[in-house]
């Protein structure tokens, strides 16, 4: 293993992102070790305009969006380090917000990402020789990059756009009337070509998951290139005591986008299904289902719609179970946070997550709404099982941190950067 001088010494990284991914865990990974030589975003809350606008505001009357935004604090990081573009983030980011089909979304998420490299292209990426990007939003950089000869690594977050489309067209058939794209299928080109002509020019491409790899492999995407690295938590968040459900109902949590791709349908299936009446259902999270499809999830679920990140760990709080039956992602963040909080996890193998089945949670098959009911059932009736679970799921929280993630992440650099100088 390489030591943290030998990456020092050999290493500058410039880290170009677009919101608050993973809480900008990957620039304060080179930050923390001295690689970091610029850090781009396109809003954060260190910017001076930002940081002006919410102290101007009293806490008590920001709105959830002033809220969000409050919290995209880069931490750990030297403000001389970090260049934003507030008045595109603002401007993007207010769009963004409108309830528009994926097939209008596609091409505007296309433009902004085009239009943030460019801007980062504009500003220049300093005395770097590697940059780190995330799929859809880094095509500019990493052709720049390659004119300047430096190491290319892309962040795939999650299997390639098209990849996802296919399960989801799938879902459409399946749940009539649930999806926004009723008329028109969302044509996702203007994200997969992005995606696509990044993969050729990275010599490193980040999976969070096999799954990830698995669609790389179906889009004829360059697999040899790819590592599986699982995400992380950090490690201060990690709660020290388990859950103890006491005498009151089994509480079960779905956070996240409400949407087909993440199985927002067999949630309801699967409530309907648990005949135990000390269980309840919540779902956390942006509704991206159509009005009478969030009626029929409101029959058995409570629908709290989206919240600000500084109040997703009431959400946790409030929960004994995370329930998240999707269908697609590169490496759930949400399962990783449950963890920490020592909430065991119900999920599919699509999540790509840490979870170990019977052990700090379980994985169900795809589409399952009777495994999913029978699991929350077992827990509902066993006197000690969520408590079982619930230390188990702190015990892997532990393997999972994101300091363990940064010493990973770095040796596969290392080793990638040692055969492309070879």
């Amino acid at each position: 293993m390489p030591s943290e001088n030998t990456y020092s010494s050999a290493l500058r990284m410039t880290v170009a992102q677009i919101g608050p991914r993973r809480h900008y865990a990957i620039p304060r990974i080179f930050q923390q070790r001295g690689l970091l030589e610029l850090f781009y975003t396109d809003l954060c809350a260190n910017a001076l305009l930002i940081r002006a606008a919410c102290g101007i505001v009293p806490q008590r009357l920001r709105t959830d969006r002033m809220k969000r935004l409050a919290g995209r604090v880069v931490a750990g990081i030297p403000n001389a380090k970090i260049r934003s573009f507030p008045w595109f983030g603002l401007q993007t980011a207010f769009r963004s917000q409108d309830q528009k089909p994926t097939h209008e979304m596609v091409t505007r998420w296309a433009q902004k990402n085009e239009a943030f490299c460019r801007k980062v292209v504009e500003r220049g990426l300093g005395l770097c020789n590697a940059v780190y990007v995330f799929n859809g939003a880094g095509l500019e950089i990493l052709q720049e990059a390659k004119n300047r000869s430096l190491l290319t690594i892309l962040d795939q977050t999650a299997p390639p756009a098209a990849f996802e489309e296919r399960l989801v067209a799938k879902e459409r058939k399946r749940w009539p009337n649930w999806d926004l794209e009723t008329e028109t299928e969302p044509d996702w080109t203007p994200l997969t070509e992005r995606e696509q002509k990044e993969w050729e020019l990275a010599d490193l491409i980040l999976c969070g998951s096999d799954l990830v790899r698995t669609g790389m492999e179906e889009e004829k995407g360059p697999a040899h290139r790819c590592a599986v690295i699982p995400y992380g938590i950090d490690a201060s968040r990690i709660q020290t005591i388990p859950r103890q459900r006491a005498n009151r109902s089994l509480r079960v949590l779905y956070l996240g986008t409400l949407h087909l791709r993440k199985g927002i349908p067999y949630v309801l299936e699967a409530a309907k299904l648990v005949k135990n009446d000390s269980v309840v259902f919540r779902a956390v999270g942006a509704v991206r289902i159509t009005n009478y499809a969030a009626d029929e999830l409101r029959r058995a679920v409570e629908v709290v719609g989206p919240v600000p990140r500084s109040d997703i760990q009431q959400a946790f709080n409030w929960a004994d179970v995370l329930l998240l039956p999707t269908l697609s992602e590169g490496s759930a963040n949400v399962c990783y946070e449950a963890l920490a909080n020592g909430i065991p996890v119900i999920t599919t193998s699509h999540a790509g997550s840490a979870i170990r089945d019977g052990l700090d949670g379980f994985i169900v098959p795809l589409r399952s709404p009777e495994a999913i009911a029978e699991k929350i059932t077992l827990i509902a009736e066993s006197s000690d099982l969520l408590e079982q679970l619930s230390r188990n799921a702190l015990e892997q929280a532990r393997q999972f941190t994101w300091d363990q993630y940064g010493l990973r992440l770095l040796d596969t650099i290392e080793t990638r950067r040692g055969n492309h100088h070879g």
